[in-house]
């Protein structure tokens, strides 16, 4: 089994982790790159994702999206608004164009890189479009 690095990082993740002022918050920038940095390099030296998850405290699918951010060069944190602070209007007119989009044959995943949300969110909304229609 591995080391966990030495270098004070699991510290910094730690440190990361409480600046989050509640689950419906997302975290700050500086702390997604520490956590993709701690949660990379673990994984790297062979741990498994949900060892990884207990001992940073983050749920094994932030694990692994942290560790995709990571490993990416390019990828920078989001300061997008999360979704669940949507109005209603926005979320019903997101609601109307996923429906719209998958309707015309669009996959899921093209229709929420085109409305800018995720793929979970994509469902939410054609179910919420189509429950609007009966």
């Amino acid at each position: 089994m591995s080391q966990e690095p030495s270098d004070g990082l699991a510290e910094r993740v730690a440190d990361a982790l409480v600046v989050r002022r509640s689950l419906h918050e997302p975290y700050p920038p500086e702390a997604q790159i520490e956590q993709g940095r701690y949660c990379l390099s673990r994984f790297s030296a062979g741990e498994a994702v949900g060892k990884i998850a207990r001992d940073a405290g983050l749920a094994e699918r932030t694990v692994k999206k942290r560790i995709a951010q990571a490993a990416d060069p390019d990828w920078q944190p989001s300061l997008d608004q999360p979704s669940w602070r949507y109005s209603t209007e926005q979320r019903k007119e997101q609601a109307d164009k996923c429906l719209a989009l998958r309707r015309d044959g669009m996959t899921i995943a093209s229709i929420a890189k085109d409305v800018g949300i995720d793929r979970t969110t994509v469902w939410k909304r054609i179910n919420q479009a189509l429950r609007d229609e009966r």
